[in-house]
């Protein structure tokens, strides 16, 4: 903002001021946070954006694509009243000014209120599911409601889609309940919860979702409003308070105090999704999958209902120093199901057990001869020097268990793998390559970092493919485009680029600062701040941001738009080149290239698994497109028993291009829904799915070829 509109802004402000309420007006520590923050932003991340009046709009603009993204809560007025401060959030935020903040939070809250109120109202009075209409399933570029009469018909159109989609549930659990499949008995429970009447259900769901905005605390507001400023400058950069200071470094540290259950928000109810294997709960054998959590009761204490409470709250009482007990009273078979009280020691819980590297060998038959292909799937590239646990140590120990046992080929399966240790990523890399350059690191003083291999031992160096899809991001991407780099492998996506995140964070302790330790003195904490400080860029000299790696071979997939990778995230940073790095090529497997190809599309064009799997990806791409739902209730639940039946006619089919075992074999309660059925997260065996299969074929091809002693396929 330029000078000349201070004395406006500040006799705009004042005019403004009375409407803030006390619970939204920030401490003078927190101003100074806020200031602290900004010049930190401007100075050391990568871009070095100046926080200006383009700026300035960009982070106006966040509010409202944050908390109202589909325009159901605010009114026009209510932007156009709040666009007069627009220009001028650079100069607010540069001087720990949070006025904007605090009316934009309080009007939220006003109008929050009054949508629950309405829907209440609605509600009690009976809503008419016949008159037909349909709901926008995509309101971005909508305009904003004129007066409270037309969003309350918006509302109507809200609430009623809500209505239809509750009957639909009851409906499809009704059908379940009645079809003679086998069940496990977490099934046959969830089956027979007792949870009201549909409109109760509907009541429940919509005013606690809106209680949750209501309730907030006011430290979450203090650092969303910090987090909207810094999330302009990328979607990555962000502030932690002290409580998602907590969350984060539990995530790092891959482990906690508490009971060992995995919990989720259920219209207003806390609710058991999975016990974790060896935890305290199972151990203790008396929590199940399906409770809901009523109450909480420390040792020596009164219980604390917890129904309507953020799930944070519920999850941080329920934690705590490990060998004390925490009781939980908990409704077994639904809202009005049996009460039951459950007391539980706390102990330490491993949560990277699902996120460790896994392997499978693979024979498959090839003109008379068995072909032994070793499958390694890892999750995410964990590191963790406390507990010494290295998803490169684990993959190391898998390949050289895979040679063992004869492996003559290897997939390394990293679909889903959003990244992690970049220190774990260039060790690994060593293990297919022999000495040089992995990845390039370009800093926000412009100086460029060549991250080397430098061992010159090759634990792995025959026939090896890289199976990669739309989720592979950050060092999964690292990794795929060394490996394609160097040419010592062959990439395949069951999708037609990775995710594209190739920038680098770092979590900086907002303490370290002077003037942030004197108020840290009284007890106070200032948080933290994640900023992007450098991008990554492959050997080759590209930048792995946005575009991400390109496989190799591209096998039939479905492109979600709208989840597309960092290109779809608002203030991604852009793509760009710099010179690429001097490297010693051992092998070459790019003259292999055309063949792979040829024989793969063979085999896709004449298999029956692809054909399937094709009619599932047309079949979603269908409802994808599809942006308006109708709120005619016959009409809906028409097609929902039409989709139903399509879904149990194929529940066979997607179980076996999937890699599972017949329903009737399964021993385990594993059901198999859409495209989620090829995810390998969270198994504890890995599965041959229908991609993993054709990567297996393609890593045959490459090792038939690799016979010819003559060919420069793999490091002899």
């Amino acid at each position: 903002m330029n000078l000349k509109h201070l004395s406006a802004l500040l006799l705009f402000f004042t005019s403004f001021s009375t409407f803030a309420e006390e619970d939204f007006i920030a401490s003078e520590k927190e101003r100074q946070v806020t200031r602290v923050v900004a010049q930190l932003m401007t100075h050391l991340h990568y871009e070095k954006k100046p926080l200006d009046d383009e700026m300035s709009k960009a982070v106006f603009d966040e509010f409202f694509k944050r908390l109202d993204y589909s325009k159901r809560i605010f009114l026009k007025s209510d932007y156009d009243q709040f666009s007069k401060y627009r220009p001028f959030l650079d100069d607010m935020y540069l001087q720990g000014d949070l006025t904007f903040a605090e009316l934009f939070f309080k009007r939220f809250k006003q109008r929050v209120q009054e949508r629950l109120d309405y829907a209440e109202k609605r509600l009690a009075a009976g809503m008419d599911l016949k008159h037909g209409g349909a709901l926008s399933l995509d309101r971005e570029n909508a305009e904003w409601k004129e007066s409270p009469e037309e969003l309350n018909d918006l509302w109507d159109r809200y609430i009623e889609n809500e209505i239809i989609n509750m009957h639909i549930g009851n409906l499809a659990k009704q059908m379940k309940k009645d079809d003679d499949e086998k069940k496990t008995e977490e099934e046959e429970a969830a089956l027979n919860e007792d949870n009201g009447s549909t409109e109760e259900q509907v009541r429940r769901r919509i005013v606690f979702r809106l209680k949750n905005l209501l309730e907030m605390e006011r430290d979450k507001f203090f650092e969303m409003a910090i987090s909207m400023m810094t999330g302009c400058f990328d979607p990555h950069s962000t502030y932690f308070g002290p409580k998602s200071m907590e969350e984060f470094e539990i995530m790092m540290k891959l482990s906690l105090n508490g009971i060992g259950a995995t919990l989720t928000n259920s219209d207003g109810y806390t609710k058991v999704v999975r016990i974790i294997s060896g935890g305290p709960a199972d151990k203790a054998k008396q929590l199940k999958k399906g409770d809901r959590i009523i109450e909480v009761q420390q040792a020596g204490e009164e219980p604390v209902n917890v129904i309507d409470m953020p799930l944070s709250k519920t999850i941080s009482m329920i934690r705590g120093p490990k060998g004390k007990v925490v009781t939980l009273h908990v409704l077994r078979g639904g809202i009005n199901g049996v009460r039951h009280v459950l007391s539980i020691k706390r102990d330490k819980i491993d949560i990277s057990e699902s996120a460790a590297a896994r392997s499978k060998l693979f024979e498959l038959e090839r003109d008379g001869a068995m072909q032994k292909v070793g499958v390694i799937y890892l999750p995410s590239f964990y590191f963790h020097p406390q507990s010494k646990k290295s998803c490169a140590n684990d993959v190391k120990a898998e390949v050289l268990k895979l040679k063992e046992q004869g492996m003559q080929s290897l997939v390394f399966d990293l679909r889903d793998n959003g990244g992690g240790s970049l220190s774990e990523v260039i060790k690994m890399t060593g293990f297919f390559i022999k000495e040089g350059p992995v990845v390039q690191v370009k800093d926000y003083r412009g100086e460029i970092d060549v991250q080397k291999d430098r061992s010159d031992d090759v634990v792995y160096g025959g026939p090896l493919t890289v199976l990669v899809n739309q989720h592979s991001a950050s060092a999964s991407e690292i990794f795929a485009a060394a490996i394609q780099d160097y040419e010592r492998g062959v990439v395949i996506g069951s999708a037609d680029r990775t995710h594209g995140k190739g920038t680098v964070q770092q979590v900086y302790d907002l303490e370290r600062i002077q003037q942030m330790k004197e108020l840290a003195k009284n007890g106070f904490k200032p948080g933290e701040l994640k900023f992007t400080i450098a991008k990554f860029y492959r050997i080759n000299g590209g930048s792995t941001q946005k575009m991400g790696v390109i496989p190799d071979i591209i096998l039939p997939h479905f492109y979600d738009k709208e989840n597309g990778g960092e290109a779809s995230l608002r203030h991604s940073l852009k793509y760009d080149t710099i010179p690429r790095a001097r490297v010693n090529k051992e092998v070459s497997v790019n003259s292999a290239l055309d063949k792979l190809r040829n024989n793969s599309d063979k085999r896709v064009g004449k298999s029956d698994d692809f054909a399937e799997l094709q009619k599932e990806l047309d079949y979603y791409r269908d409802r994808y497109e599809d942006k308006e739902i109708s709120l005619n209730q016959d009409e809906r639940i028409s097609e929902f028993k039409m989709h139903y039946q399509r879904s149990q006619d194929r529940k066979e089919v997607l179980r076996r291009i999937s890699g599972r075992k017949p329903k009737a074999e399964e021993e385990e309660d594993d059901e198999v829904e859409g495209l989620g059925a090829f995810s390998q997260d969270g198994r504890e065996e890995v599965l041959l799915d229908v991609y993993l299969k054709e990567a297996v074929e393609i890593s045959i091809d490459l090792q038939i070829m690799a016979q010819d002693k003559n060919s420069n396929l793999v490091i002899r």
